[in-house]
């Protein structure tokens, strides 16, 4: 996926994604080696609307925003911030699903890049982020996460 640049939007205030749950530093450490770290750009984009799913990105600091996207255009506000612990993409990673809105970097960010079959490994083997998972599943189902399907 290449990466592009997004001005930083007018802070407006978005939500914090709250329903959805942050890793601990334990499970950080336990997906560390089933990754890549990356050092993002503030205004870098790691996924736009149409493209496919292929890794999530796990926040070590900074922040990602998700951009929803109506019938016409992207936001210019974010509807979500992730921050340091939170993930984008899982579920929509093991569901085959394409990006709804643009995930870009508000500030200098550093994720954790991990591909779906590394992160289909990382579930069959762990059984606490597979039941994170699950939470990530429910609290979809209760409400949608903007920009990552």
């Amino acid at each position: 996926m290449t990466s592009s640049t997004v001005p930083a939007p007018a802070n407006a205030g978005p939500q914090k994604a709250e329903a959805f749950p942050k890793l601990t530093p334990a499970q950080l450490q336990r997906l560390e080696p089933h990754g890549h770290r990356r050092k993002l750009a503030e205004g870098e984009v790691v996924g736009e609307p149409g493209q496919p799913v292929t890794k999530i990105f796990v926040v070590l600091s900074g922040q990602l925003d998700a951009f929803a996207r109506n019938t016409v255009q992207l936001s210019t506000n974010p509807a979500i911030n992730f921050t340091a612990g939170m993930f984008t993409g899982e579920r929509s990673i093991l569901s085959g699903e394409r990006f709804l809105g643009r995930i870009a970097a508000t500030v200098p960010s550093e994720v954790l890049e991990i591909e779906r079959d590394e992160l289909l490994n990382v579930m069959a083997t762990d059984t606490q982020l597979r039941h994170l998972s699950a939470r990530v599943h429910s609290s979809a189902a209760r409400a949608h996460r903007p920009g990552t399907g």
